[in-house]
């Protein structure tokens, strides 16, 4: 169940959907797609209220298959394409493109039941963007890929992407979320908990930790950090110093500047995954 949501998809975005399971993250997609209507509420596509004819615009990649098992793949993609207003004949030529496009041509001769789950998910891929909609919404994208074929789908993502095309997708893979999206929603207990571009919100849990090699001299604290440990070789000095409560990088740097002469500065910046976990934990 959904908890008043309130959500801004960021045009030609890649937003990656995320929470525990029973957040409501298959709920919210299927909302936005129209096979559910909210309770209350309204879902508007570039500021269209109750836009029905415009979710043909929109292309879905459901959680749970739903190809014709008995159908020969090359039909089946034509029949799908057909139900998104394309002519048949443009049907058929966007079906050879995809199949090429996913490395599975020859399956679209074969009959769906006789593919593995892999292909079976390029297919539903497939189906999802042929029709070459401005909005494509992904319900656990990387279902049945192995490494090397999820990182295919991810470059037909950024290829789609840089063209214009918007993404929302829905995913356990933390390290696809980290590689592949833009924007992040953090879902629990139906609530959105956190949401916003990526970078910004890895940078707004950097640790206070700062690792800094170089020489010169560092004080035991200083205005803007205090020094937590220091190993000195052949002049080269390895610190570790802690950032005082609203102080940054930037203070760091101009404060120690006048005595030390930096090699390297890092600060760690914590991945989504720990993000996640801590988001959702505080929450849960």
């Amino acid at each position: 169940m959904l908890s008043n949501i309130t959500l801004s998809i960021t045009e030609k975005s890649i937003t990656g959907l995320l929470g525990p399971n029973g957040a409501g993250k298959t709920t919210l997609l299927r909302i936005m797609t129209g096979i559910l209507s909210p309770d209350y509420g309204n879902i508007l596509f570039n500021n269209i209220l109750n836009p029905n004819l415009e979710r043909r615009n929109i292309g879905y990649l459901p959680e749970e298959r739903g190809l014709y098992k008995k159908m020969k793949v090359k039909e089946m993609l034509i029949f799908f394409g057909q139900l998104k207003n394309l002519s048949k004949k443009e049907a058929g030529e966007r079906a050879d493109y995809w199949l090429k496009k996913f490395e599975i041509t020859a399956s679209g001769k074969r009959k769906t039941e006789e593919l593995s789950k892999g292909i079976q998910q390029k297919i539903q891929l497939i189906i999802a963007f042929i029709h070459e909609p401005p909005i494509i919404i992904l319900d656990e994208p990387f279902s049945g890929l192995d490494p090397v074929n999820a990182e295919l789908v991810k470059t037909i993502i950024w290829e789609l992407n840089s063209r214009g095309t918007t993404f929302i997708l829905s995913t356990h893979r933390m390290e696809s979320v980290e590689k592949l999206c833009t924007e992040v929603v953090f879902l629990n207990k139906g609530t959105i908990i956190l949401s916003g571009d990526i970078q910004d919100i890895r940078n707004r849990f950097r640790k206070k930790t700062v690792q800094i090699e170089g020489k010169g001299e560092i004080p035991n604290e200083g205005k803007a950090f205090l020094l937590k440990s220091m190993k000195v070789e052949n002049e080269l000095i390895k610190a570790t110093v802690r950032l005082k409560e609203n102080e940054s990088i930037n203070t760091l740097i101009a404060e120690l500047l006048p005595s030390f002469s930096f090699l390297s500065l890092e600060q760690e910046v914590p991945a989504m995954e720990t993000i996640f976990l801590k988001t959702v934990g505080a929450d849960a």
